[in-house]
C-alpha cells in the first residue's frame, strides 16, 4: 500500500500461495491424514527430528543462547531473541545463522575426518558424504541457501568420485539450473539471490585478488580471511542495500573477527553438544559450558560494535542499472589489476638482453610476441605493427595468433564466463589511445567509477528539483513525510499498532510493530539519512507507536510534541529515548514557526499559547497530564513554495471552532526574533508532572540558521491547498465551519481498510462533497504523494 513497500501478494505468489481461506472455528474444519510418503509428510518427520535435536541444545545452553545455537546449527531461527537478531543484522552477520555453504563445508569436513580415521577408501568416503548431504539439508530446514550448497556438494562429490571434478563455477551454474527447474519462483527469493551472487563472487574474485597479493607464510590465514571477507562484502553490497537499505561501517571487521571464530569453533561445538547430549550428557555439558563463554564474548563484541550509531549508514534502494554498473565496474577493476600484475611480473622476469634478442628474432624460428601490454615506445610500435600485419597473406610464415590473455582472473576451467570481457579488453588494448592502455589508468578509472556509484547510491536524488509530501499508508493511524527541495526531512507522527490486550499465550515472541516493519523500511528505502524535525502531534498509540523504532534506527536532530503526557500511553518511553539520545525536545504552542529552508516553513497553530497546558513559573515548566489527547493535538501549517498543507492531527470539531474563532486572530507571519522555547531537560524523569524540566534556549543554528520562533499578532492566513482530515475522518472532526474557513482543494483521509471504527465517517465524506473538496483516502488509494515545484502542485496515488 506504499510505493516501494512490502508487497504481500507478490510474497505469497513466490511461496506458491494463490488463495487465502479463513475457517470460522475449528469445528468447521475436517482434518484427514495425507499420504505418509508425500513431501509434506517427509518434511514433517524431518521437522520432528529437528525439534528433538533442538531440544538437546535447549537443555544444554542458557535460555538467552539456546535460540541462537538452534539457528546456528540447525537453521531454526524461530526462538532467537529479536533484539539479538537485530544487532547481528545491523552488522551484516545474519548469514552466520542462515545455514549455507559454510555449514555444509564444516559438516562434510568433520564427517570426512572421522571416516578417514576409520581407514575407509577415498571412494567409500565420497559415497558416504554424498549420502549424508540430503538428510542434513532436510534437518536444517531446506532453505534456498542450504539447498544450493547441498546441490553443489552432491554434484561436486559425484564428479570427484567419477574423476571428472569441474570448477566451482560450473557446479554453481548447475545447481542454479536444477533449483530453478524445480521451482522457478525461487528467483524472487532474497536468500537465493544472495547465496548465488556471493558464491559466484567468491569463486571469481578470491583467486583474482590472491594473485595480486604477495605470497607469504606468516599470517596467511588472516590474509585469506580478509580477502574472502572483502570480496564477499563487495559482491553482496548491491543486493544488501537493495533489500535492507543499510550498511554498517564496522561490518567488515565484525565479519573478519567473528565469522572464523563462530564457524570454526562455536558451530562445531554446538553440533557436538547436540549429538552427545543424549548419549554422553557430561561431555556435552562441558563443551556447552565452554562454548557458552564464547557466545558471551561474541554477544559483547556485537553489542559494542552495533551500538555505534554513527557507523550505521542508510542507503536508498538502488536501481537495476546501478546494480549492473556496480558489477561491471568490479569486473573491469579485477581485469585491469590482473593485467597490471602480469605486466609487472613479466618486466621483472625478462632481462634487457632477452628483450633485445626477441625483437630481432624471426617468428618462424620460434620468436615470441609478448601477449601483454609492453612497456616503452618500442613495445608500442611492435604491438601496432603486429596488429597491422597479422592475418594478411604474405605475413611472416609460422607466426601464430597472439591474444591478450586475461585467464589469470580465473582458476582453471573458469575462462568461459570471461570470454566476452576478454574480447572487449583485447579490442580496447589494440584500439584505444596509448595513455588509456595503461593498466594503472584503467584501475584508477575503475576506482573513480566505484566512488561515483557510491555517491549516487547514497544521494540518489541529488540535486533535488522539487519538494515532496507523502501521506503514508500506516493502517489505522497517521504518518506524513516531508522532504524539502534542499534535502531537509520532516516526519509528522509514526502510526502505531493498536494493542487491545491478549492472553499471555497469544502474545508472539516477535509481534508485528508498524514502525519497525513498515515505517522505518520505507524511510530507509527513500534514502532518509536523518530527520531534521520529528513531530508527535499527540500521544495516542496510532500516532506515536511507530516513533520508537524511528528513534532507534534513524538519527533525529530535534523533536516537537504537544507538551503533555498521558499516563496510560506508551509515549513516555519514546520521550525518554529521545532525551537519552540528547535530542532537543520542544513543546508546541501557537505562534511558533520553523523555517526549514528557503522554500519550506512550518507554523504551529495549536495548542494555543494561553491554554495552560504547560504552566511556566520561575524558569521551570510543569508537564501536564492529559488523558484525552485528541484536543491537545499539534496543528501545523506547512508552506512549500506558497502551497499550503494543513495537518490538524486528531483535533475535534469543538477545538476546530475555537481555533477559527479565537486562535486565528492571534496567528501571524513570524518575525525574525527568536524567543526561548521549552526544552525537556535530560534530567526529567517524565513519569509524573515535574517541575525539573528547565527552559532551554534554542539558538539560531549555524547550519542554515533554522530556529523555532514565536511571533507578534497580525492577520489570519488564507485558504489551504491540501487538508488532512482530522481524526481519520471521524464524524466529530472536519466540521462545516472548518471547511468553510480553510476552503481546501484536496482532503486527505488516513484510515485503515475495514477498520473497526468505521473511519472515515459518511457524514464527513458528505461534508467534503458539499464543500466541493476532492477526497483521497489511504485505505482505498494507498500512499498519497504530492510533488511541489515553484509553479505547480501534482498528486500521485498508489492504489493497493
Amino acid at each position: 500500500a506504499n510505493r516501494g513497500g512490502f508487497d504481500y501478494r507478490r510474497y505469497l505468489r513466490s511461496q506458491g500461495i494463490h488463495w487465502l481461506l479463513q475457517v470460522q472455528g475449528t469445528d468447521a474444519a475436517d482434518v484427514s491424514p495425507g499420504s505418509p510418503w508425500s513431501a509434506a509428510a517427509l518434511l514433517g518427520r524431518a521437522d520432528a527430528v529437528r525439534s528433538q535435536l533442538g531440544s538437546a541444545l535447549e537443555r544444554s545452553y542458557p535460555a538467552a543462547q539456546s535460540g541462537y545455537m538452534k539457528a546456528l546449527v540447525l537453521g531454526d531461527s524461530d526462538d532467537i531473541d529479536p533484539g539479538l537478531y537485530a544487532r547481528f543484522a545491523r552488522l551484516g552477520l545474519t548469514h552466520i545463522m542462515a545455514v549455507s555453504g559454510m555449514h555444509v563445508a564444516v559438516m562434510l569436513g568433520l564427517l570426512g575426518f572421522l571416516l578417514r580415521l576409520c581407514r575407509l577408501t577415498k571412494e567409500q568416503i565420497l559415497l558416504a558424504l554424498m549420502l549424508a548431504v540430503p538428510p542434513y539439508v532436510l534437518l536444517t530446514g531446506a532453505a534456498p541457501s542450504i539447498i544450493r550448497a547441498g546441490v553443489m556438494a552432491l554434484i561436486g562429490l559425484a564428479a570427484a568420485r567419477a574423476g571428472k571434478l569441474k570448477d566451482g563455477l560450473h557446479l554453481l551454474a548447475a545447481s542454479a539450473v536444477l533449483m530453478l527447474l524445480w521451482d522457478p519462483l525461487l528467483i524472487e527469493s532474497v536468500s537465493f539471490q544472495l547465496s548465488f551472487i556471493v558464491t559466484a563472487g567468491l569463486i571469481l574474485g578470491v583467486p583474482a585478488v590472491n594473485r595480486l597479493l604477495p605470497d607469504i607464510r606468516k599470517g596467511k590465514f588472516l590474509l585469506d580471511s580478509l580477502v574472502v571477507t572483502v570480496v564477499a562484502q563487495a559482491a553482496s553490497f548491491p543486493v544488501s542495500i537493495y533489500y535492507f537499505n543499510q550498511f554498517h561501517l564496522l561490518s567488515l571487521p565484525a565479519n573478519l573477527l567473528l565469522v572464523p571464530f563462530i564457524s570454526l569453533l562455536i558451530m562445531p561445538a554446538g553440533a557436538a553438544v547436540m549429538l552427545l547430549e543424549p548419549i554422553w550428557p557430561g561431555a556435552s555439558h562441558f563443551i556447552a559450558a565452554l562454548s557458552s563463554r564464547g557466545n558471551d564474548w561474541s554477544f559483547r563484541v556485537v553489542d559494542g560494535m552495533s551500538s555505534w550509531r554513527g557507523g550505521a549508514t542508510i542507503w536508498a534502494k538502488p536501481s537495476l542499472w546501478w546494480i549492473s554498473a556496480w558489477y561491471g565496474v568490479l569486473a573491469c577493476l579485477l581485469a585491469a589489476l590482473a593485467v597490471w600484475r602480469r605486466v609487472r611480473k613479466k618486466k621483472r622476469q625478462r632481462s634487457p638482453e632477452e628483450t633485445s634478442g626477441d625483437e630481432t628474432r624471426p617468428l618462424s624460428d620460434g620468436g615470441h610476441l609478448d601477449p601483454h601490454w609492453p612497456e616503452g615506445r618500442n613495445g608500442d610500435r611492435r604491438l601496432t605493427r603486429f596488429n597491422r600485419h597479422h592475418g594478411r597473406h604474405g605475413s611472416t610464415p609460422g607466426g601464430s595468433r597472439q591474444e591478450y590473455d586475461f585467464s589469470s582472473l580465473y582458476s582453471a576451467g573458469e575462462k568461459t564466463p570471461a570470454v566476452y570481457v576478454n574480447r572487449r579488453f583485447r579490442a580496447f588494448a589494440n584500439e584505444a589511445p596509448r595513455f588509456l592502455r595503461s593498466p594503472g589508468v584503467c584501475s584508477f578509472a575503475c576506482f573513480a567509477a566505484v566512488g561515483l556509484l557510491l555517491f549516487h547510491a547514497y544521494h540518489p536524488d541529488w540535486p533535488r528539483s522539487s519538494a515532496q509530501v507523502d501521506f503514508l499508508n500506516v493502517g489505522q493511524g497517521d504518518s506524513t513525510l516531508i522532504r524539502t527541495q534542499s534535502g531537509k526531512v520532516i516526519l509528522i507522527d509514526g502510526g502505531g499498532t493498536m494493542d487491545f490486550g491478549k492472553e499471555p499465550w497469544r502474545i508472539r515472541r516477535d509481534p508485528y510493530e508498524i514502525g519497525r516493519k513498515t515505517l522505518v523500511p520505507l524511510l530507509m528505502q527513500r534514502g532518509v539519512h536523518g530527520i531534521d524535525l520529528l513531530v508527535a502531534t499527540h500521544l495516542d498509540q496510532d500516532h506515536v507507536g511507530g516513533l520508537s523504532a524511528v528513534l532507534d534506527s534513524i538519527p533525529v536532530r530535534r523533536m516537537l510534541w504537544n507538551g503533555t503526557l498521558k499516563e496510560a500511553a506508551k509515549a513516555e518511553p519514546i520521550l525518554q529515548t529521545a532525551i537519552g539520545l540528547d535530542i532537543p525536545v520542544y513543546s508546541a504552542g501557537s505562534g511558533q514557526s520553523w523555517q526549514a529552508d528557503a522554500s519550506t516553513r512550518l507554523d504551529v497553530l495549536w495548542p494555543l499559547a494561553a491554554s495552560g497546558q504547560a504552566s511556566i513559573t520561575k524558569g521551570e515548566r510543569e508537564i501536564a497530564i492529559a488523558e484525552e489527547q485528541n484536543e491537545e493535538s499539534v496543528v501545523l501549517m506547512v508552506s512549500i513554495y506558497g502551497k499550503r498543507f494543513l495537518l490538524p492531527g486528531d483535533l475535534g470539531s469543538s477545538s476546530e471552532q475555537k481555533l477559527v474563532r479565537e486562535g486565528m486572530t492571534e496567528f501571524v507571519q513570524p518575525s525574525t526574533e527568536a524567543t526561548a522555547l521549552g526544552r525537556t531537560s535530560a534530567a526529567t524523569g517524565l513519569g509524573q508532572p515535574s517541575t525539573e524540566a528547565k527552559l532551554g534556549q534554542l539558538p539560531t543554528e549555524a547550519r542554515g540558521g533554522q530556529s523555532l520562533t514565536t511571533t507578534e499578532k497580525d492577520t489570519p492566513i488564507a485558504s489551504v491547498d491540501v487538508l488532512k482530515a482530522g481524526h481519520h475522518g471521524s464524524k466529530n472532526s472536519t466540521s462545516p465551519l472548518w471547511l468553510a474557513y480553510w476552503k481546501p482543494s484536496i482532503a486527505v483521509l488516513s484510515a485503515g481498510l475495514n477498520n473497526r471504527y468505521g473511519h472515515p465517517s459518511g457524514d464527513t465524506m458528505e461534508r467534503l462533497r458539499a464543500a466541493r473538496t476532492l477526497a483521497v483516502r489511504t485505505d482505498l488509494d494507498g500512499e498519497i504523494q504530492f510533488e511541489i515545484r515553484r509553479d505547480s502542485l501534482s498528486m500521485r496515488l498508489l492504489r493497493p
